[in-house]
């Protein structure tokens, strides 16, 4: 019986603990790891474990602030102003250039709101069955604030390594947040035609990126001897920086990484797993689809 690739992310969750794993959600340390294989990473400007202690008088006006140990855990500073950023999806247009601060007045925050929020933040664990997160020592990480090719919102690029090799590649932005699109791509940048869509397919697509090629090599360099990982790059005046590695995408949510069972099975497939894992993965998949089935008949 095949495995799509969320049950193998759930099975991981439960059941497969590597160290490297940690280094990889560290959105501080895994710099150093990609680094050694020669994908640049966004400069840091400051890292603390004490929000006190962070230098604001001495950092330049626009940069970001974030925790290491989660997600969605984001403050922009834009000419010394600091807005509670989150997923970034208010801070654009639909058409992806960027909001005025003065339509972002409702995210401002202070600096005695910045410090209380990190507090919060290194208080907090991400989600309880995602091991590697709760092995993180939390920090507040500062980080200069990259600038996109064309002066419009980032893309964050995301693609689907196995062992080295980029199966596919999903493209994502805030504005698409925003507006439910989303897009997948095969590695020579065709779209995948999917059976259904849980998001439409933004029209017009997102064009290739020029440098795609050299993506594809920091992708396959990162992701090199581990059997899954997603790599998220973004393409900026800085060049190719990495943004983050995840190795639970979606936390093994039913229906994704799309809603296509064809395509999601596809991606699964390439994910190798011995044949002890493999029946391990589908008992628990097979609990998993009976505590859903539970739950949604109560409801």
């Amino acid at each position: 019986m095949c495995l799509d690739l969320a049950a193998k992310v759930r099975w991981r969750k439960f059941f497969d603990k590597k160290n490297q794993y940690v280094l990889l959600q560290d959105k501080l340390a895994v710099k150093g790891y990609a680094q050694s294989r020669g994908v640049k990473t966004a400069k840091t400007l400051f890292s603390t474990q004490n929000p006190s202690s962070i230098p604001f008088d001495d950092l330049p006006n626009t940069y970001f602030i974030k925790a290491n140990h989660g997600w969605s855990q984001n403050i922009v500073c834009l000419n010394s102003k600091f807005y509670n950023y989150g997923r970034g999806i208010e801070h654009y247009s639909p058409d992806g250039t960027e909001r005025p601060p003065s339509l972002l007045s409702k995210n401002e925050i202070s600096r005695q709101e910045v410090i209380a929020l990190c507090e919060t933040w290194l208080n907090k664990r991400h989600s309880n069955h995602e091991w590697a997160y709760h092995q993180i020592s939390p920090q507040i990480i500062i980080e200069e604030r990259l600038e996109s090719l064309d002066g419009n919102e980032l893309f964050d690029y995301r693609f689907y390594a196995f062992e080295g090799q980029v199966k596919a590649i999903n493209v994502d932005s805030p504005s698409f947040k925003k507006a439910g699109k989303n897009a997948f791509f095969d590695i020579n940048w065709n779209p995948f035609e999917l059976t259904s869509y849980k998001e439409a397919f933004p029209v017009p697509p997102p064009n290739k990126p020029e440098n795609l090629d050299a993506m594809l090599s920091a992708a396959s360099q990162l992701s090199k001897d581990i059997s899954f990982v997603r790599v998220d790059l973004y393409n900026c005046k800085s060049g190719i920086i990495l943004g983050e590695m995840t190795i639970y995408p979606e936390s093994g949510e039913i229906n994704s990484p799309t809603s296509c069972k064809k395509f999601n099975k596809w991606l699964g497939d390439h994910w190798r797993l011995n044949r002890f894992q493999h029946l391990v993965a589908l008992i628990l998949n097979l609990i998993y689809q009976l505590k859903m089935s539970r739950i949604y008949k109560s409801t």
